[in-house]
């Protein structure tokens, strides 16, 4: 088996006959594949804040468990995959949901890498899939997420996971997915997360919101305001809601902040114990944050989440 190293390129990781499935979701941004192509792994921090070691630590990790290990991609449905970074059913999971504004999944820096970084730290890692472009209209991607944790608690046994307490991790878009799931005011039938970890995300469909997000999600119906605030985030938190661990760049070029304030405001007045971080920059989709300005954001969210189980067990 032929492995990344630090001269691989970017359009290695493309053609690689193991990975070509994710060449799309691997380049987020149009044009950033032709632009990123002869540009070799080692020089990948200059994009997005990538650290280049976890980078080449999580292809290679992705490519060994896509031919060697049956139970790691699993599919709840036919179309629809989680794939399972796990370690032990001893220790504690996340459930990772990609962003990618409802057009695709940013599945490498929101994703794999995230996973990877979690199984450093000890912990079990979780990345599901959802629809995405012309099939993302609602309520498709609630069901698909909600399909996949209730697919991994019905065979977690033969998966040999841990999914008490477990944590929702969503960036992005993926942060409005994990968000929307989470609130019992939408009857979506599977067990909710202890905690919720939200990195720079989609929290409102309504004044503040980011365009595309909304569009892919509503489609033909982008002008229904009702469905705009029904599906807003803010507007679905009450008593009930998850323990919210929450960040963003406050002069992000893409989300405006103004998303995590309604979140940040909201979950203060429902009482509901929160923590939200601040970083001060424009970037977005920093993912794991590795040498940015954000680096730190894992390990402060996986206290807050660790915190919570102590508490939890008083």
């Amino acid at each position: 088996m032929k492995l990344f190293t630090r001269v691989s390129t970017f359009n290695d990781i493309a053609e690689d006959e193991n990975l070509r499935i994710f060449k799309d979701t691997f380049f987020p941004r149009n044009g950033d594949y032709d632009r990123l192509k002869n540009i070799k792994l080692k020089d990948s921090s200059f994009y997005q804040g990538i650290d280049s070691n976890l980078l080449i630590k999580t292809l290679n990790t992705l490519k060994k468990e896509q031919i060697a290990n049956p139970n790691f991609t699993q599919f709840p449905r036919s179309d629809i995959p989680s794939f399972i970074f796990n370690l032990s059913n001893k220790k504690q999971t996340f459930i990772i949901i990609p962003g990618g504004g409802y057009e695709k999944e940013c599945y490498l820096n929101e994703g794999f890498m995230m996973a990877t970084y979690l199984n450093k730290l000890g912990f079990n890692a979780i990345v599901i899939s959802y629809r995405t472009g012309k099939n993302a209209k609602f309520p498709n991607p609630l069901i698909d997420a909600a399909d996949s944790i209730k697919y991994l608690f019905e065979n977690k046994n033969r998966l040999n996971l841990n999914l008490d307490n477990y944590a929702l991790i969503g960036f992005s878009a993926g942060g409005h997915l994990a968000g929307t799931i989470t609130s019992d005011l939408l009857d979506l039938n599977f067990e909710k997360p202890n905690t919720l970890i939200l990195g720079y995300p989609v929290i409102s469909l309504e004044k503040f919101t980011h365009l595309g997000t909304a569009k892919n999600f509503l489609q033909d119906e982008i002008d229904n305001l009702c469905l705009r605030q029904k599906y807003s985030v803010n507007n679905l938190i009450n008593t009930n809601y998850p323990r919210t661990y929450l960040w963003q760049c406050d002069e992000d070029n893409c989300v405006p902040f103004e998303n995590s304030l309604l979140m940040a405001n909201e979950l203060k007045k429902k009482h509901i114990d929160y923590e939200f971080k601040i970083y001060h920059s424009e970037i977005h989709g920093l993912g794991v944050a590795r040498n940015t300005i954000a680096d730190g954001w894992v390990q402060d969210a996986i206290n807050f989440y660790l915190k919570g189980l102590k508490t939890s067990k008083k």
